[in-house]
């Protein structure tokens, strides 16, 4: 008999980006089901999380937007390491340099090796 759990892998760094929270367009729903589905050491959230940009004009914010930002922060309270590299819609962001809120790193740069 199979299992609902879904399948639990295993990586040493993941990276996601564009995701949009703040818009209607936001796949928020996917990208829950998507972290459903694995754990990793590093978590990389590679520009234009947040659409800064878009929020200017016009807010949305559905539930699920909040659940991905509540998924993230348990995570980094767990133990993933939480690298958050700004993007052209999160750029305001930028000016809080390269800081620590919480268990997130903000950076505007990162090598990956």
């Amino acid at each position: 008999m199979a299992s609902s759990e879904p399948i639990q892998n295993r990586y040493r760094s993941v990276f996601i980006s564009d995701v949009h929270l703040g818009t209607k367009a936001s796949r928020a729903d996917a990208l829950l089901e998507f972290m459903k589905t694995f754990e990793c050491d590093k978590f990389y959230l590679v520009g234009d999380i947040i659409d800064c940009w878009a929020m200017s004009k016009s807010m949305y914010w559905h539930q699920s937007h909040n659940d991905v930002i509540q998924k993230i922060l348990r995570r980094g309270r767990k133990g993933t390491d939480i690298i958050y590299v700004t993007g052209n819609h999160d750029d305001m962001l930028r000016s809080f340099g390269d800081q620590f809120f919480g268990n997130i790193h903000l950076v505007e740069r990162i090598i990956h090796i």
